[in-house]
């Protein structure tokens, strides 16, 4: 089961599609930077509904969950296996720095990966401008990572949120700052995570991989 995950995170990475709402576009040469407000993953309304029945049968809470990817029919060996993938929203806001699987077999719950959170502390107001992250992405991305220098020129998309800076880390303790997730606007690479209070970089991901 394990190269599956591995399989439906690539096709997640690919499948995004964007529901967007322009709160500003800013001239930086040819270019222009769009918020977005809410990621849109186009999962049928009648998958979604199967979820919410899975999950009220196994008294799982889903109210904070918004589906990524839904795999209702993965059949082995004579049973069939559930999984989902789904983002965690607070205050109307993403929590972006971790996803959640669920794993179900014939429709009973099996497992979870991935950390639930209770609740975020923090309000939903931005610090930090359209133009001051178009910056802060364009000096990252070329000046400091040397990537191609005709990004200047790029649409770019911003999406605000929290992030929890101990995510991945191996520290359990809660860490929860808001943040900004920039990337191109059609190829989603480089992506870009800052701090919304000071700016600060949390994370850089050029999208390339290497195969071992």
């Amino acid at each position: 089961m394990k190269e599956l995950y591995f399989v439906i995170t690539a096709l997640v990475l690919s499948a995004i599609i964007y529901s967007c709402t322009k709160t500003g576009t800013l001239p930086s040469g040819n270019g222009c930077t769009t918020q977005i407000k809410r990621v849109n993953y186009n999962i049928k309304p009648a998958d979604s509904l199967a979820v919410i029945h899975l999950f009220q049968q196994n008294k799982l809470d889903y109210n904070t969950l918004s589906f990524e990817r839904i795999i209702l029919n993965d059949t082995m060996n004579g049973h069939v296996y559930q999984h989902i993938l789904a983002t965690q929203y607070f205050n109307g806001l993403q929590l972006m720095s971790s996803e959640v699987w669920y794993g179900f077999l014939d429709g009973v719950y099996q497992s979870t990966n991935g950390k639930r959170y209770a609740g975020v502390s923090l309000d939903s107001h931005s610090h930090l401008s359209l133009s001051q992250l178009r910056g802060l992405y364009m000096s990252e991305a070329i000046d400091k990572q040397g990537l191609n220098p005709t990004y200047r020129d790029s649409c770019i998309t911003a999406q605000f949120g929290y992030y929890d800076l101990n995510a991945g880390t191996g520290n359990e303790t809660t860490n929860i700052v808001k943040g900004w997730r920039v990337e191109l606007k059609r190829n989603i690479y480089p992506i870009a995570i800052f701090r919304d209070d000071n700016g600060q970089l949390i994370g850089f991901d050029t999208g390339m991989r290497t195969l071992n």
